[in-house]
């Protein structure tokens, strides 16, 4: 509706579709065949959906998911023991790669929002040039102060460390990275006119000031466990999405993301029931 009546919204100058956060959750659509979601127009609303973000919406997360991709897709496949799929997936890779590079292209060339994006993805993922850090474009780079933030914060305060500060638990920039100058779109500018800073992005940096190191301990649970289950349902891959990545983010994501979540949680638990009554029955 957006792109046909031409009522836009606008992000960094940039023109964007009037969409709702839930958005970011489009490319698991692309998965649901797999997932015996049978649905042709599911797949083809999730296709539809995919390209207008990423040319309109595009950010980091939502290109990581895309990269991330296929690989759900390899072990899908592989733990559900489908062999000739799987087998097609690996000998028509090369074309995929080709065709995966052509379309990065044609979203960089057509999309300004998209290409800066990307830029900033293959940033983040170049950890070995030695200058990482600095030469990281802003938005990944102020998450990245942020967790060494709290780091230092803990060191100079360790009884906060096994528990965390809580909600609304604050750092001050230790390492003078931040710098002085406000940043749009970073920190309230309440927070840079105090000099402390309490809304952290991404959920490891969420956990770790607010709940320390249990929060990180359940970070790294929550990995395993979306990691050993997520084959079993689509609903713990895109709840353990919304956990990882975009945990506080807003309120229409968590509640889609956590009610997935507690979903995927009731199909695992009727899966592991059902696998165990057939193990029963041959037993006896």
């Amino acid at each position: 509706i957006s792109l046909l009546s031409g009522i836009m919204g606008h992000y960094g100058g940039l023109n964007t579709l009037l969409v709702s956060n839930v958005v970011r959750y489009i490319p698991f659509m692309l998965l649901f065949p797999l997932y015996k979601y049978s649905s042709k127009s599911l797949f083809f609303i999730g296709i539809i959906g995919s390209v207008l973000t990423l040319i309109y919406n595009a950010n980091g997360k939502f290109i990581l998911i895309f990269a991330m991709l296929p690989v759900a897709i390899f072990v899908i496949l592989w733990r559900d023991k489908k062999y000739m799929p799987l087998f097609a997936m690996i000998l028509f890779l090369p074309l995929g790669v080709t065709i995966f590079i052509n379309v990065i292209n044609i979203f960089s060339s057509k999309s300004i929002l998209f290409n800066s994006k990307l830029r900033q993805v293959v940033a983040l993922l170049e950890f070995w040039n030695p200058n990482w850090l600095t030469v990281m474009p802003l938005s990944p780079r102020i998450r990245i102060i942020e967790f060494i933030d709290i780091v230092y914060e803990y060191l100079k305060k360790p009884w906060f460390f096994i528990f965390g500060k809580g909600y609304m638990g604050t750092i001050i920039d230790h390492s003078g990275m931040l710098g002085t100058k406000f940043i749009p779109g970073s920190f309230s500018i309440n927070e840079w006119l105090n000099g402390t800073f309490y809304s952290v992005h991404e959920t490891l940096n969420s956990l770790f000031l607010y709940n320390g190191l249990f929060g990180v301990a359940f970070y790294f649970y929550m990995i395993k466990y979306i990691y050993v289950n997520f084959t079993k349902s689509v609903w713990v891959l895109i709840g353990g999405f919304w956990i990882l990545m975009i945990y506080g983010y807003s309120v229409t994501m968590t509640a889609f993301g956590l009610t997935a979540l507690l979903l995927g949680f009731i199909q695992v638990e009727e899966w592991e029931r059902i696998k165990n009554e057939a193990c029963w029955d041959c037993n006896i």
